[in-house]
């Protein structure tokens, strides 16, 4: 169900990794309507992916989780609707990533 939400086969090896040694953490949420994996930082709980019917319901579960450890959630995302999905949470742009091939310089 993460499906795309994991990214590239190197990305979905290293969240595996990340989960099998307890670096990260797989979620189901509502009984398999949607599953989030999520990772805690020094400063944030971060959402790694997350792939189902109900993000809303998600987030939720992931700020009452983070807040349980007194700390903001910070996520990561490639979906340009995903501000407008997540706006009821008040969120704070915190940067924007570029990526820029280096070949032929």
């Amino acid at each position: 169900m993460l499906g795309a939400s994991l990214g590239s086969e190197s990305d979905r090896d290293a969240i595996a990794e990340d989960i099998e040694q307890g670096y990260s953490e797989l979620w189901e949420i509502d009984g398999g309507a949607s599953y989030l994996v999520s990772r805690i930082e020094s400063q944030y709980v971060v959402g790694v992916c997350f792939g189902g019917e109900d993000l809303p319901g998600a987030s939720e579960f992931i700020l009452r989780a983070a807040a349980k450890l007194g700390k903001p959630v910070r996520l990561h995302t490639k979906r340009p609707g995903m501000g407008r999905l997540m706006k009821r949470f008040n969120p704070e742009v915190l940067e924007t990533i570029y990526r820029i091939e280096s070949n032929g310089w």
